[in-house]
């Protein structure tokens, strides 16, 4: 599983900023600690989302 928290394009800006990188790394730690339930109902709830799904 892969979880993508934030993406841009790297012609629009250079890198993210210190406070971001924590807070990203702290929601990507939140992220991890999900079971399979919690992700299910994060999924129904299009908190998640399958960008497979979304093409």
């Amino acid at each position: 599983m892969a979880i993508f928290l934030y993406g841009f394009a790297k012609n629009e800006r250079g890198n993210i900023s210190n406070k971001e990188l924590s807070y990203f790394q702290k929601l990507g730690s939140d992220f991890l600690k999900l079971n399979s339930s919690q992700l299910k109902k994060a999924i129904k709830k299009e908190v998640l989302f399958d960008l497979e799904e979304r093409k």
